[in-house]
């Protein structure tokens, strides 16, 4: 199980999957992607050993001391856990921002909360992707394909989508301010 700790307001959470949560603060949030993977942006995450845990569940002692279990801070560097604010790996790209991703290929891609500032998705591949919550200001997307993407709360402030195909893309909530078309 995974967990975010909020180093601001000391909020400890579980994540839930394709939810995100964040903390009373809003300085953490993440959610899993599917049953092992979770994004997350801010915070500390932490991690129990699920055997260890059912076990102190199962002998919760009625008074005294409590029953252990291990728990540990999982590592900044972990492939089932992802900062949104790192980059990371999709469709053999690296995902980061001001990246050069010009003509990429990320057809379908889940880039859910990814921070894609001033990245060049020129002529890109995106139909279909999920963009999810992305951070894609100043990016450069002229012409990039977005047929049926999902941006609900997408950042697009001062984007570049002239020439771009959006048709049947969800823009729900997203945040269009300077978006050239």
């Amino acid at each position: 199980m995974k967990l975010l700790y909020c180093l601001k307001c000391n909020d400890l959470f579980s994540l839930r999957p394709n939810d995100w949560k964040s903390c009373s603060c809003g300085g953490a949030g993440g959610m899993y992607i599917d049953d092992l993977y979770a994004i997350y942006n801010g915070g500390v995450p932490i991690g129990f050993q699920n055997k260890s845990f059912l076990k102190a569940l199962r002998n919760q002692p009625k008074e005294g001391v409590g029953f252990k279990f291990e728990a540990f801070v999982i590592p900044k560097d972990c492939p089932t856990m992802s900062n949104g604010v790192n980059s990371r790996m999709v469709n053999g790209y690296e995902i980061k921002p001001k990246a050069d991703l010009e003509g990429a290929n990320l057809q379908g891609a889940d880039l859910r909360r990814a921070n894609l500032y001033r990245v060049n998705l020129q002529g890109a591949n995106l139909q279909g992707a999920n963009l999810q919550g992305v951070d894609l200001e100043d990016a450069d997307l002229q012409k990039a394909n977005l047929q049926k993407a999902n941006l609900q709360g997408a950042n697009l402030e001062d984007a570049d989508l002239r020439g771009a195909n959006i048709d049947g893309a969800n823009l729900r909530d997203v945040n269009l301010r300077g978006t050239d078309f």
